[in-house]
């Protein structure tokens, strides 16, 4: 509905509600029409109003005032007392929704399972595909989108959702190809154009501003944020990286790959202490793979601690013979006798090797070895 129509409808009811201000139907609809054009205040203002003649009426709408808000866990309460009172399938999506914005995935298939397929809505049967990708069930998330594909073919969302869940299955080529129909039917798709960009990082296309934009549209994605970071380092702007990576891993404790490169990033800037924590985290949390004991190893070298590192670093390698970060500790540790020498091949090594950060690494292995020697 357009600004201008919610702005007439607007008027008119608060004409009608001039002359009946206890109307509890025009109360809750200027409060719907206040929530539509963005004013959460006022649309909270006449709400009020409306719960003080029948608070059970309102609880739906102060769930959907909440789950705009950003409160979901508020909305979720609401919703949940509103089934107690009316069972519809309006309300059960409601809910399962704001229990996937919530972070409750389970919570949010089960409230969903709970609609008769029949009266599941085109919304409904894309949030089941969007809480099997979240739950990692990739097969069943491209099950469920591609029947219902075959009854939408032309639905931007779910073409959208399709080029996402093809690229996290590495199917790259499907990706953009879906990607490319979505956008062509909505050039604004969300899920197309942060595919786009995630794909644009290995070829270089993707631009800081291009991730700022998306950001500007979903701030909690935190592949965002770590394609921010990715630029940025490549930039030598580490301490903006730090940065992007510290909301990456705010968003998604579990995220390993943002762990691991914010360990890259305080490592780079010396920051070994907060770099060795970081790690041993990481090591602790994910055993069995490499990269977090070979960077825990490589700040006990870069500190001296040779008894501390060799262990970690014969870890990393047990998992990954070709583990970058643990062959710039096994240089350290296999060399710590020699340091200029060590310092030599290290240095060689970092300029020789295709890793984002390796310039910078070796300015900085450069400076400690040198301290090293003197």
């Amino acid at each position: 509905m357009s600004q201008r129509t919610l702005d007439e409808q607007l008027s008119a009811h608060l004409n009608f509600l001039a002359q009946d201000q206890e109307n509890l139907t025009l109360l809750i609809k200027i409060s719907t029409i206040y929530l539509e054009l963005g004013n959460y205040d006022q649309a909270q203002i006449y709400l009020d109003k409306a719960q003080v003649i029948d608070p059970i009426a309102c609880l739906s709408y102060q769930g959907l005032l909440d789950l705009q808000r950003g409160q979901f866990a508020a909305a979720r309460k609401k919703f949940t007392e509103s089934l107690a009172h009316e069972q519809t399938p309006t309300l059960r999506y409601n809910l399962a929704f704001a229990c996937f914005l919530d972070g409750e995935l389970a919570q949010a298939h089960t409230h969903l399972s709970c609609i008769a397929p029949e009266l599941l809505p085109s919304e409904g049967k894309l949030l089941e595909v969007r809480i099997f990708h979240g739950l990692g069930e990739l097969d069943k998330a491209l099950s469920c989108l591609y029947s219902f594909l075959q009854e939408e073919p032309h639905n931007a969302e779910a073409l959208g959702v399709a080029a996402l869940l093809h690229f996290d299955n590495d199917e790259l080529a499907y990706a953009l190809e879906k990607a490319e129909q979505a956008l062509k039917l909505d050039p604004d798709n969300y899920d197309a154009r942060l595919v786009l960009c995630m794909n644009g990082l290995n070829s270089q296309s993707t631009s800081i501003e291009t991730v700022k934009e998306l950001l500007a549209i979903n701030s909690t994605d935190c592949r965002l944020w770590f394609a921010l970071e990715s630029l940025q380092m490549s930039q030598g702007d580490f301490v903006s990286a730090e940065d992007a990576l510290a909301q990456a891993i705010a968003i998604y404790p579990d995220f390993y790959d943002a762990t691991i490169m914010y360990g890259w990033c305080l490592l780079v800037q010396n920051k070994l202490d907060t770099a060795a924590r970081v790690f041993e985290e990481a090591a602790t949390r994910i055993k069995e793979l490499a990269d977090a004991w070979g960077g825990w190893g490589t700040v006990y070298a870069l500190q001296g601690n040779m008894s501390a590192a060799r262990p970690l670093l014969d870890q990393a390698f047990t998992i990954d013979c070709n583990c970058f970060i643990a062959q710039i500790g096994h240089i350290l540790y296999t060399a710590h006798q020699e340091p200029e020498r060590a310092n030599q091949e290290l240095v060689h090594f970092l300029k020789n090797s295709d890793n984002s950060v390796s310039q910078k690494l070796a300015v900085l292995m450069d400076e400690v070895q040198q301290l090293a020697i003197a």
